[in-house]
């Protein structure tokens, strides 16, 4: 059982959070997620409590990301590090690889003749969804890793909770955080990172490995590299609520 992590540390901190899972319930499909507003006025709150050093990490597309947020304005990545923007309203992308079109027609067909599954353009790649139909993992898993090593070699195939994914090598939710911590008003602080899936892993590693806290969110935490955990999303909330009550107290 790792620990739970206190409200703040006592040094100035940079905090990253995922997204779905981590601020939002997982939805059967990505567009049903709910963003409350009392959770954008409590990200602001700690946007500002923090002094700008809070960003949004995660695995959709960036737009998409952005749309759940509006009207809140932070610092964001999307697709897993592939797209981001250190200023709101100053998006820029990492690679200009994209999914060959022959790919995305074979996809496309494939999905098609699976209804319950959910193809999601990702911009640079693209996800395959089967939470709907769990029995489908493996052949999704499949046809996406066939279409990578005849059509796109230098993309990766990433597994998630109910998705695989294709998508160019070498750019991580690591990489997101560490360009983060290069830059005002993220660097020189302690780097926070709390998330739920395999493809945070990346980012707590980078954290741990700048000395930092890497919470990771779910009952079974199995072989996460993180060293703290909260359960679920209601103790994510919960402690985001306190962690702003002792900025809050702090700056007054």
């Amino acid at each position: 059982m790792l620990p739970s992590p206190p409200p703040a540390p006592e040094r100035p901190i940079a905090l990253f959070l995922d997204f779905d899972g981590t601020l939002v319930e997982i939805a059967p499909r990505p567009g049903d997620v709910v963003v409350g507003d009392s959770l954008r006025a409590l990200l602001e709150s700690l946007h500002v409590a923090l002094g700008g050093a809070l960003a949004v990490v995660s695995g959709r597309r960036l737009s998409d990301l952005l749309a759940h947020l509006a009207p809140l304005r932070v610092p964001a990545t999307g697709s897993h590090g592939l797209e981001y923007q250190l200023r709101p309203g100053h998006s820029q992308s990492t690679t200009d690889a994209r999914l060959p079109e022959c790919a995305w027609r074979e996809l496309e067909a494939f999905v098609a003749a699976h209804p319950a599954l959910l193809l999601e353009h990702k911009g640079h790649g693209a996800a395959v969804h089967f939470r709907q139909a769990p029995e489908l993992a493996d052949a999704v898993a499949a046809t996406l890793g066939t279409l990578r090593d005849r059509d796109a070699p230098d993309f990766m195939l990433q597994a998630g909770k109910m998705v695989w994914e294709l998508r160019p090598q070498g750019i991580t939710k690591a990489t997101a955080i560490e360009r983060f911590m290069a830059t005002p008003p993220f660097a020189g602080r302690l780097p926070v990172f709390v998330g739920d899936d395999v493809t945070d892993e990346d980012g707590f590693r980078a954290v741990n490995a700048l000395g930092g806290w890497a919470i990771y969110v779910g009952e079974d935490a199995g072989d996460t590299v993180a060293g703290m955990a909260l359960p679920d999303v209601t103790a994510v909330h919960r402690w985001l609520r306190d962690m702003d009550s002792k900025l809050s107290r702090h700056c007054a």
